[in-house]
């Protein structure tokens, strides 16, 4: 069956998949770049401390746990030079004028954070999440687009027959998960061979004994059934036979 750019991109577009792992890159993108990056160098670099004095405390729109978190400038000196810098936390206690110690980098003075805070909002645990995030949502991605690959593969090579659906396991949940899993395994006949279409849902009631099953003609094994494709595909599907 000939599929159009418009016909491509709807199909692929359509997948749920692909939205959550952009939704999860777009989340790690943001993530990444209100974390604390430079808190690296308090880790692999020599830092020294220095008096500080707090010059201004203001309200930012991130959280932790609820509480709001607060960003404060503040001014230092090193080695006979003023510094300025500026610095997150949930602290409620910190107010202008407050003497408080000032951590630096000896090889980088101008990267500092008053003791006990952080230079980005979401601190060294917000970089950690944020980079599960993007290799979470990365995977996602990956496997969205090699699925849909092989969906407009099938597609545009299309064959339409009849599966029976020969035996259902139930599938034991995992500590961590309640939803019980079943797997349908369907089967078809297609260039005289048998082949195993397996489905896996919770809902094994949506899905019949006999469903229409879409095969690729060059690669049988790469099949689908006709009711888990997008509605303009399967209209397209069954206007083509």
């Amino acid at each position: 069956m000939p599929l159009s750019l418009k016909d491509r991109l709807r199909f692929g577009y359509s997948s749920l998949d692909l939205w959550m792992g952009m939704l999860l890159l777009l989340s790690s993108a943001f993530m990444v770049d209100e974390a604390d990056w430079l808190t690296l160098y308090f880790h692999f670099a020599p830092v020294a401390t220095a008096p500080g004095r707090i010059a201004t405390v203001y309200p930012t729109s991130f959280a932790d746990d609820n509480t709001p978190i607060k960003g404060f400038t503040y001014r230092y000196q090193v080695a006979g030079l003023e510094w300025a810098g500026n610095s997150y936390s949930t602290d409620s206690v910190k107010r202008p004028g407050m003497a408080i110690p000032v951590e630096y980098c000896i090889s980088r003075p101008a990267i500092s954070r008053l003791h006990g805070t952080t230079i980005a909002p979401f601190g060294a645990t917000g970089l950690l999440v944020a980079m599960l995030f993007g290799m979470g949502g990365l995977v996602i991605v990956l496997k969205s687009v090699g699925r849909t690959r092989r969906l407009l593969a099938l597609a545009a090579d299309a064959a339409l027959t009849q599966a029976i659906r020969k035996y259902v396991l139930k599938q034991t949940p995992s500590d961590s998960e309640d939803t019980v899993e079943y797997k349908l395994h369907y089967q078809y006949s297609a260039s005289q061979q048998q082949y195993t279409l397996l489905i896996i849902t919770a809902n094994p009631g949506h899905y019949r004994l006999q469903e229409t099953v879409v095969y690729e003609r060059a690669t049988p094994s790469n099949a689908a059934l006709l009711s888990t494709l997008p509605m303009f595909m399967q209209s397209k599907l069954a206007e083509h036979g």
